[in-house]
């Protein structure tokens, strides 16, 4: 697996900038990593999340718009 570009630093919005340690939103290039414990909100719309991986015991959860 490749290694993250963008990892987050705390629960928030995909869309928050605050959300992530290196403080921009994900583009369509980067690795995402969401750090265990974080709850981050995908609730909107991003060329960003195509294929997202993830481990055993973590949730992901979609938001309609």
């Amino acid at each position: 697996m490749a290694r993250p570009t963008i990892v987050s630093k705390q629960s928030g919005s995909w869309f928050d900038a605050a959300t992530w340690q290196q403080n921009r939103i994900p583009g369509a290039e980067d690795v995402v990593k969401v750090e265990r414990g974080h709850a981050v909100h995908y609730n909107g719309m991003s060329d960003a999340f195509h294929w997202l991986p993830w481990e055993s015991g973590e949730h992901l959860r979609l938001i309609p718009v």
